[in-house]
């Protein structure tokens, strides 16, 4: 058989206390690495970094939701700001087909109220 299989027990397990906890296999303790290399910061930086860390109220549950709303808003402001300076004429021949599409469709609701229905209307009230 291979290696793999001799892990598995095929047999069953006999006991006399049934309630008894199994010993357990102590989980290995692993040394936290950290989540960013200090070496990377100039001393000024870290001592900016520390003294905004000193600032976070971690008991302030709303604070910390809070974090970063501010630039969140203005991404979107900025984001809305791109979209909407992208024109039709921006995209060249679709856009300039779109662009008509767009007259006629206002020029066709005029021409109605104008034409056959406008006189509809007239003659029913």
């Amino acid at each position: 058989m291979s290696e793999e299989l001799k892990d598995f027990q095929t047999a069953p397990t006999l006991t006399l206390n049934p309630f008894a906890e199994e010993e357990k296999a102590q989980p290995e303790v692993k040394k936290e690495e950290p989540l960013m290399d200090e070496n990377v910061l100039s001393e000024e930086e870290r001592k900016m970094a520390d003294q905004f860390a000193n600032q976070i109220d971690l008991t302030n549950s709303a604070m910390i939701l809070q974090y970063g709303a501010g630039t969140q808003s203005k991404m979107a402001d900025f984001s809305e700001t791109a979209l909407e300076n992208v024109k039709t004429k921006d995209l060249g021949e679709v856009g300039e087909l779109l662009g008509n599409v767009v007259k006629e469709l206002k020029n066709f609701d005029e021409e109605e109220e104008k034409g056959f229905f406008r006189n509809l209307q007239k003659a029913g009230k």
